[in-house]
């Protein structure tokens, strides 16, 4: 029996690839791929062709490749998705806004990569890990709000399952009510953030070639209002550690967790006046 053909078009669907140990059903992956290190250097080693990106796809090249399933996620555009489809590849768009959803989507590829006990021990160990910060959370003093920034234009706070991590480790999500499915509804109003007020912000952008232009942030009008800034919390997350639903999470999880665990107890003495 040959050996399946995979073609990835998204990062996070590429790690769990590999972390389902189907790596060799690999044939050819994003140029973003190559560029995350956690990723990088495992594409390189299978000689991995590029395949473009979601703004320039290399159809041709995926023709020649025959695959049998395409994995790609949500932000493949209307336009990519209708021309991988009228060029009869089987597609899978991974779509995940909670955990859960990102839970199951692993249990899904376990299914169709044949792995589907790889997959159960990837699924435990994300619950294994939510469980561990939960208890660490119990023992905080307080509960700190914790504003995650994702995108600079237009500004919007992170996805549903980055709220819910904060909650996993002992933090709380300052736009809660707010939250919903879509895009415009992360949309942040800076007026509105000042008068949330959150204890720390983390920024977590995805930026091309790793460009984090600081300066923007601080130059918002009202930015030194807020007490996140008055007491310096404010903290570099990798995006690819908050954003990417792949084993990332993990990483993700543990930065979050250290962040509230620093902050816990100055929040806690903070709200004593």
């Amino acid at each position: 029996m040959a050996t399946p053909r995979i073609i990835s078009l998204e990062p996070s669907c590429t790690d769990l690839v590999f972390s389902l140990g189907r790596e060799q059903w690999l044939c050819g992956v994003t140029a973003y791929c190559r560029k995350i290190p956690e990723i990088g250097d495992r594409v390189v080693d299978l000689e991995l062709p590029s395949m473009g990106g979601l703004n320039y796809p290399r159809y041709e090249m995926m023709e020649k490749i025959r695959p049998d399933l395409v994995l790609t996620a949500a932000h493949c555009s209307q336009q990519m998705m209708c021309e991988l489809v009228s060029r009869h590849f089987n597609v899978v768009s991974l779509n995940p806004v909670t955990w859960d959803d990102i839970l199951r989507n692993i249990s899904m590829l376990g299914w169709l990569l044949d792995a589907k006990e790889t997959a159960e021990e990837l699924v435990k160990r994300f619950q294994t890990d939510v469980r561990r910060c939960q208890r660490k959370a119990r023992e905080l003093p307080a509960r700190p709000s914790l504003y995650v920034e994702t995108q600079l234009k237009p500004v919007a706070f992170a996805p549903e399952w980055v709220r819910q991590m904060c909650e996993f480790v002992g933090g709380m999500d300052p736009f809660a009510e707010q939250r919903g499915d879509s895009d415009a509804s992360r949309i942040v109003d800076i007026a509105d953030l000042q008068r949330r007020d959150p204890d720390a912000i983390i920024l977590s952008w995805i930026a091309a070639d790793g460009d984090h232009d600081w300066e923007k942030v601080f130059d918002r009008p009202g930015w030194d209002d807020l007490r996140a800034v008055r007491e310096e919390r404010i903290y570099d997350v990798d995006a690819r550690n908050l954003l990417y639903p792949g084993t990332v999470l993990l990483d993700g999880l543990d930065e979050l967790s250290r962040i509230v665990g620093e902050i816990s107890t100055a929040v806690a003495d903070e709200e004593l006046f």
